[in-house]
């Protein structure tokens, strides 16, 4: 598994955090989207209440002591999924059901252990729907 540099400690550091969610939005980014998807936006339904796998960390200011607290999702290629690549977008956030969050948020379990949670959810879970209005162009310049 690939862990970008600027997130290496926190997943050493087992950092991790979940995000509660029953849908997400996206919108096509893949190079190659047909010019029909580019502009578009879609709801992805998930069948059941998730979880997204993420990392926490806390940024503190130099200059003035505040603490901001931050996350990011964690995310995979989307390759042979058929439900997020049909709207042309190339990766996907990292989904835990229940039982998977637990073993995610378990800090006693080392970044080897949990690496096994980081993998596509199954299609069949999913759903799209197209948003109506259009995402905001400026988005895509």
């Amino acid at each position: 598994m690939q862990v970008l540099p600027s997130f290496k400690n926190l997943w050493v550091n087992r950092q991790r955090c979940i995000i509660p969610v029953a849908a997400y939005k996206e919108r096509p980014n893949m190079e190659d989207a047909p010019i029909e998807f580019r502009k578009k936006e879609y709801e992805v339904l998930l069948k059941e209440p998730r979880y997204f796998a993420g990392l926490y960390d806390d940024w503190v200011s130099k200059k003035t002591g505040e603490v901001l607290e931050s996350c990011t999702i964690i995310t995979v290629s989307s390759k042979g999924n058929s439900i997020i690549e049909s709207i042309w977008h190339e990766r996907m956030p990292v989904l835990l059901n229940e039982d998977e969050s637990e073993m995610w948020l378990n800090r006693e379990l080392n970044a080897n252990s949990v690496e096994q949670l980081i993998k596509q959810d199954n299609p069949e879970s999913l759903e799209i729907l197209e948003v109506v209005r259009q995402a905001n162009p400026n988005l895509f310049e």
